[in-house]
């Protein structure tokens, strides 16, 4: 496995650890949808080969279909502001393909990096927003994790 792969398993590895231990279930619902793509990734990458960025992958565009779809309704329905930076990030993810699947060839760096950067905003936004969590949670106590229309708590 590359170097490369190998730091951004350990980063992310990290993120969601920090997410799942010490967030609360949106971010533990955040850590746990990133994952699930990620490991998704892998498992496709063991049974079908490297993805080499050549031309349009349909299944890393379905993969980030359903991790947005996923993240956009924790944006809708958590009392957080980070999902909504996470979802942003996918967006780009979709968006790129889309715009990879349309376009001529040649566009392998730029199709890279639109559907392999967003990670680390995701990561970011993650990380950011259980810190934050934890130091709001540490100031004004226990406060409801989701909107109260969606409010899953007694």
């Amino acid at each position: 496995m590359p170097v490369d792969v190998i730091l951004a398993l350990g980063l992310s590895t990290g993120v969601i650890g920090f997410a799942c231990l010490r967030g609360s279930r949106p971010e533990v619902l955040g850590a746990l949808i990133v994952a699930l793509n990620i490991a998704i990734d892998l498992v496709v990458r063991e049974w079908a080969g490297q993805w080499n960025f050549s031309a349009f992958s349909g299944r890393r565009f379905v993969s980030d279909l359903v991790e947005l779809g996923l993240l956009l309704s924790l944006a809708l329905h958590a009392n957080r502001v980070w999902p909504i930076f996470s979802a942003a990030a996918q967006l780009v993810a979709v968006a790129g393909s889309l715009a990879v699947w349309s376009s001529a060839e040649g566009m392998q760096v730029a199709y890279w990096a639109v559907t392999q950067l967003p990670l680390f905003g995701q990561l970011a936004a993650l990380a950011l927003g259980t810190f934050f969590h934890l130091r709001r949670q540490a100031v004004v106590g226990p406060y409801r994790d989701w909107r109260l229309a969606y409010s899953i708590q007694p």
